[in-house]
């Protein structure tokens, strides 16, 4: 395995992309009592594990020459906005 910051990058943010396509798959699949609350138990685990990822990507980032890290920060910068607009849809879900 490649282990440069770029190789690395990659490999978390495809990490982040599938927990992100899971968290979508369970929220959105969400039924009703028990189901739900399950559901939403999970979502806010793969929420968590999906800013570790970010986190690592940002990391990653550190290591990159300068020419190269602001199209990483912008792909971080996606990422967060995809996962805000899915932790907002947790949050609402979990209060209705």
């Amino acid at each position: 395995m490649d282990s440069t910051p770029t190789a690395l990058f990659e490999s978390y943010e495809a990490d982040f992309k599938h927990i992100l396509e899971g968290m979508k798959e369970k929220l959105e699949a969400a039924g009703t009592g028990e189901q739900r609350k399950s559901a939403l138990r999970r979502a806010m685990i793969d929420i968590d594990e999906a800013e570790d990822m970010i986190s690592q990507m940002e990391v990653e980032i550190q290591g990159m020459p300068q020419s190269i890290r602001p199209q990483y920060v912008g792909r971080v910068k996606t990422c967060k906005a995809d996962l805000g607009r899915w932790r907002t849809v947790a949050v609402r879900l979990h209060s209705a």
